[in-house]
């Protein structure tokens, strides 16, 4: 799959790498243990379109 590059043109798929749901707010250094582990691992996982980070 060739991907619009609006920089550099079409580039190959294999050139680019998920990233994680966009928008997440990183916590503050000083979260608990749990906010950390939420931030980290727990995704909304919905079903449909979705915006995300490559």
């Amino acid at each position: 799959m060739l991907v619009p590059c609006p920089w550099c043109g079409e580039r190959d798929e294999s050139e680019f790498s998920f990233g994680g749901e966009a928008h997440l707010e990183r916590p503050e250094d000083s979260c608990s243990d749990k906010e950390w582990t939420e931030y980290i691992f727990m995704r909304k996982n919905i079903k449909g379109e979705q915006k995300e980070r490559w």
